[in-house]
């Protein structure tokens, strides 16, 4: 069984990209799992864990956005493949190496690719495309799968809950951290949302914060 979990705040973008999305690729016995007027997405992440963490048919958890679109019809197979790998705990289709702060696509070396119309015609590509399952240090969290592992034993950080930026990050050092090894690989995914890069107070209280739980170095620079 696999579970998607889907925060909503706006009905008409869950319906229209991650409701669509997520009913493209629902096998027998699936689920779709939906929150909405949670406070924060750490607490909605951790609610849908709860859900699913104790059953034994339990294959992944899809964590994504509301303006996430799944436009791969053999998404159950692909991300299930990428699981399968030995201590693999997260998977995503965008993410990177060399990580020193939370502007992630600053790093060393970044991985995959995303459709995002809001941004360019061509969606944003990072790094190597080719086509291989690629460990990294972090995933974007517009769309996280989560291994039967990671539901049971790693818990998204709700301290930092009054700030939406870094829970990504923060989950993937977790991961890692606990041994848990956090891949990119590819993925049709289309993301509508827009992507910000003013360097918001919301943006430097997570980069401060995370800057001193794992000792992060790199400067607070939110643009792309």
């Amino acid at each position: 069984m696999i579970a998607y979990g889907v925060p909503v705040t706006d009905e008409e973008q869950f319906e229209r990209w991650a409701h669509a999305g997520v009913q493209r690729v629902l096998r027998p016995g699936d689920r779709l799992l939906v929150r909405r007027g949670v406070g924060s997405i750490q607490e909605a992440y951790n609610g849908f864990r709860a859900e699913v963490a104790d059953n034994p048919a339990l294959e992944a958890l899809v964590l994504l956005h509301q303006d996430t679109v799944i436009a791969d019809d053999d998404f159950p197979a692909r991300i299930l493949a990428a699981l399968a790998e030995p201590d693999a705990a997260v998977v995503g289709c965008i993410g990177a190496r060399g990580v020193t702060s939370l502007a992630w696509w600053d790093a060393v070396t970044t991985f995959g690719e995303v459709g995002a119309p809001e941004l360019s015609e061509t969606g944003m590509s990072f790094g190597d495309v080719t086509g291989v399952t690629t460990d990294v240090e972090t995933v974007d969290g517009l769309l996280m799968a989560l291994g039967p592992w990671a539901v049971r034993n790693v818990a998204f950080d709700e301290a930092f809950s009054g700030v939406f930026h870094g829970y990504d990050l923060d989950y993937c050092m977790a991961v890692r951290a606990a041994g848990g090894r956090v891949l990119v690989t590819p993925l049709d995914v289309v993301h509508h949302g827009i992507w910000r890069s003013e360097r918001s107070d919301a943006w430097i209280q997570a980069f401060v914060m995370l800057a001193h739980k794992w000792g992060l170095r790199g400067r607070p620079r939110p643009d792309f």
